[in-house]
């Protein structure tokens, strides 16, 4: 597989905004493998920084923060008691514990708002632990996710290189592995690789979990499911996950699901999201791209629910129709699908598994250059997709991605920048920028404010 295959054209303009400074008895822990030293306890940067993540980790606590400037990072650099086969080394995120890159290690004491992941060097999360260039001896997993007691977060970082080619849960989720509450924002999963489900993401446990703002890119399971993510059946307990305003993009999977497997125990949203360039690698995958995979149990009577919201699935397989986006086994599965441009067939196995297909076209978004991974809008795109979703179900910024401490408001899109920007919501993960004519106190919406601004000018 390739490398991040000219991902950083999707983050133009990436640039997060904190207004808040840190909570009465947070701690906030600073990590600079360029700068930081073996003698640093995080107070600050430069010489007092972490010099290993993994330092970080091992004394944050629910609410703390670790702020990682640019660098490649390692899972087995920093352990004071390093696994016997090093390969079980990762990331251990605590709960409770927020881990946000795009700093470049001289930025405000106690402020999110000098970071950018764009245009400084970005964090990475690398599982190349061995012999640099043979992923053969790359961490199974590069993040875990398993503290049982709060939500984890993991904020503007690329995970790379995970090769999660052993047996069991080694064999899953070569990116990250979670099985507990997580939160996944302004991320990058690129070359990674699994044997079994997920390639990237493995999601296990009986908590929430979220996905804002990220992108999945070059990620296979090269003898199994789900290229990008598999939300798996682990414990018979129902739980959300959610996915907004991201990117799947060239995932690979050998048997169902490209970008994504679905299994029982697991309701979802996709909000805002767009599909392309993902594929299957078994018999007859040209004629069934199968992007997203429902396979619910035969044998537990609960059904998976799912809705899809002003998503785009376009340019998946090779077939020029688009085969069969979205499948699923033909048990226990209510889908819905809202204002979506979906390319090719829908089969839902059984006629009542289909909860409705509302505003649903069929035709080509014309993005403005997939060959270099650029997935946004261009005004030749057709009506059907431009200010052709529905406002209501736009993606609200409940993890305050932006950190402007306002979340109850629709969140930005992809770039970070506004997602209603000529009064109705784009389709996809990227909102055309125009401004709404007549919408002048920009609260993205003709009103009668508008006509009083007007009057009084």
């Amino acid at each position: 597989m390739q490398g991040f295959k000219g991902i950083r054209p999707l983050f133009t303009g990436f640039v997060l905004i904190a207004l808040t400074a840190p909570a009465i008895g947070q701690t906030i822990y600073r990590v600079d493998h360029n700068d930081g030293t073996v003698t640093g306890d995080g107070s600050g940067w430069g010489d007092d920084a972490f010099k290993y993540l993994q330092d970080a980790l091992a004394v944050a606590e629910a609410d703390d923060q670790v702020w990682v400037a640019d660098g490649t990072y390692l899972p087995t650099e920093g352990l004071d008691n390093p696994p016997s086969d090093a390969r079980t080394a990762s990331f251990s995120i605590p709960a409770g514990v927020s881990v946000y890159g795009g700093f470049i290690g001289d930025e405000d004491e106690v402020a999110l708002s000098d970071r950018s992941v764009i245009e400084n060097p970005p964090a990475i999360l690398s599982g190349d632990i061995g012999t640099i260039g043979t992923h053969t001896d790359n961490s199974y997993h590069v993040v875990a996710i398993a503290d049982n007691s709060g939500t984890a977060r993991l904020d503007g970082c690329t995970i790379t290189l995970g090769r999660a080619t052993g047996s069991g849960t080694k064999s899953v989720g070569g990116g990250v592995e979670i099985h507990w509450a997580a939160a996944i924002v302004n991320c990058r999963f690129a070359d990674n690789e699994a044997t079994g489900n997920g390639g990237a993401v493995w999601v296990g446990g009986t908590e929430d979990v979220d996905f804002v703002n990220c992108v999945f890119d070059d990620n296979a399971s090269t003898t199994g499911s789900g290229g990008a993510v598999a939300l798996s059946q682990q414990r018979d307990e129902l739980r959300l996950r959610s996915f907004s305003n991201c990117i799947f993009h060239d995932n690979m999977a050998e048997d169902h699901g490209a970008a994504i497997l679905h299994q029982t125990f697991n309701d979802s949203t996709i909000k805002n999201c767009t599909f392309s360039q993902n594929r299957l690698e078994s018999e007859n995958s040209n004629v069934n791209p199968q992007t997203i995979y429902f396979e619910p149990s035969s044998n537990v009577d609960v059904t998976i629910r799912s809705s899809i919201r002003n998503t785009i699935i376009w340019g998946n397989g090779t077939d020029p129709d688009g085969g069969t986006s979205i499948e699923s086994n033909g048990l226990r599965v209510h889908v819905d699908i809202l204002t979506s441009d979906v390319q090719g067939t829908i089969s839902f196995g059984l006629p009542d598994n289909n909860d409705g297909t509302v505003n649903v076209v069929n035709v080509d978004p014309d993005f403005e250059n997939p060959e270099t991974n650029n997935f946004r809008l261009t005004f030749f795109s057709p009506a059907s997709v431009l200010n052709a979703g529905s406002n209501a179900q736009a993606p609200l910024d409940a993890l305050d991605v932006d950190d402007d401490g306002v979340t109850n408001v629709v969140g930005p899109d992809l770039d970070l920048t506004l997602r209603i920007a000529e009064c109705v919501v784009d389709l996809g993960s990227y909102e055309l920028k125009d401004p709404c004519v007549g919408d002048l106190d920009d609260d993205d919406d003709v009103d009668g404010a508008d006509l009083g601004i007007l009057l009084l000018a």
